[in-house]
């Protein structure tokens, strides 16, 4: 979705994602958006981004995050829900943001999602709700 007068684009990230590798609905992924895995999933936000006006700056709203932001509990896609913790955060969303930015000079200012949960399980406290990488 493109904003001319802001010179802002929202990209959006693989709908009903649940983090982690695992296609959640991947059914409705195949019939709604032709996506069957996660190299579909990975060309199909690369696609969309490489639409996007070449003034713009672009921004992603997906519903998890990327993976590649930590895999401490506490971390903002880390995995809270077992003792280990681990990276849970959508490998497609990843491998897109980087792959743009290798190949264009698209501006990337943004990547903003939710559905990883505040409260940590097992009395672990609370999840770093932000974080910067200078995209």
């Amino acid at each position: 979705m493109d904003f001319p007068n802001l010179k802002l684009s929202v990209v959006g990230g693989r709908p009903f994602s649940c983090g982690g590798e695992h296609m959640f609905r991947k059914k409705l992924l195949i019939s709604r958006y032709g996506v069957h895995d996660m190299n579909e999933s990975t060309e199909k936000i690369h696609e969309a981004a490489l639409g996007t006006p070449d003034d713009h700056s672009v921004i992603f709203l997906a519903h998890n995050g990327p993976t590649g932001l930590g895999s401490n509990v506490d971390n903002i896609c880390g995995k809270y829900f077992v003792c280990e913790g681990g990276d849970h955060g959508d490998p497609d969303l990843a491998h897109a943001i980087s792959y743009l930015k290798q190949t264009t000079n698209l501006s990337i200012k943004l990547v903003v999602f939710g559905h990883m949960h505040k409260g940590l399980a097992f009395g672990n406290g609370l999840r770093k709700m932000a974080f910067g990488n200078g995209l």
